[in-house]
């Protein structure tokens, strides 16, 4: 099985010494170097068939130039509100200042490279990412909806608006696998194990310049 070692070699943190420019690491889990957009999709095109290549790179960050797709799959992005993975731990965490939030944005949608030629990958932006576009927390918004679904549509369509304007910009964007190897390997996560751009996302957007 050679191929997993030339992908390390390349891309990971394991060989610093096979690196063009060394050890750069952003953090303790980004890989050694930033990729073009059209690398990081024919890496992800080798991994997502083989679970132990996979494993080595769940957990690291990616650094890499990207925006929305114009075309998006079936026409929709999917924008909702959903309750975090993550909220029973941190509302329990004595050392938060304010009170957790419940409820956080998240939007998946196709992102592309500097050309749309480079094709395109399935990306879940969340919270940190999305709420900095709206007026209101997503555990208000859902409130509001509650009470006044007029209001809250508006305050939803004029955030998203926003948004997807910001989205078209190309910038340096964090991304991780969105699954663990169990989740990845074990569920249906996609229709096809080689299928990067399909309706569910492998990658979590956590982070762009500037936002």
């Amino acid at each position: 099985y050679r191929q997993q070692g030339t992908l390390l070699g390349r891309h990971g943190t394991s060989s610093s010494s096979s690196s063009r420019h060394g050890t750069i690491l952003r953090s303790p889990t980004a890989l050694s170097e930033p990729l073009s957009f059209s690398e990081l999709r024919s890496l992800l095109q080798k991994i997502v068939s083989y679970p132990s290549s996979y494993e080595q790179y769940y957990e690291k960050t990616f650094i890499v130039p990207c925006k929305m797709h114009s075309k998006q799959r079936n026409g929709n992005i999917g924008f909702n509100v959903e309750k975090k993975k993550n909220y029973k731990n941190t509302s329990k965490s004595k050392s938060s200042k304010s009170k957790a939030e419940k409820y956080g944005y998240m939007m998946v949608c196709q992102m592309t490279g500097p050309n749309e030629t480079d094709g395109s990958i399935t990306c879940k932006l969340t919270n940190d990412v999305l709420c900095p576009f709206l007026s209101i927390t997503a555990s208000e918004l859902r409130k509001l909806s509650q009470d006044d679904k007029e209001k809250a549509n508006k305050i939803a369509n004029d955030g998203g608006s926003q948004i997807i304007s910001d989205l078209r910009s190309l910038v340096s964007c964090q991304l991780k696998l969105l699954h663990s190897k169990e989740e990845f390997f074990s569920n249906d996560v996609t229709s096809s194990k080689d299928d990067v751009d399909g309706d569910k996302p492998v990658l979590h957007l956590f982070k762009r310049s500037g936002t």
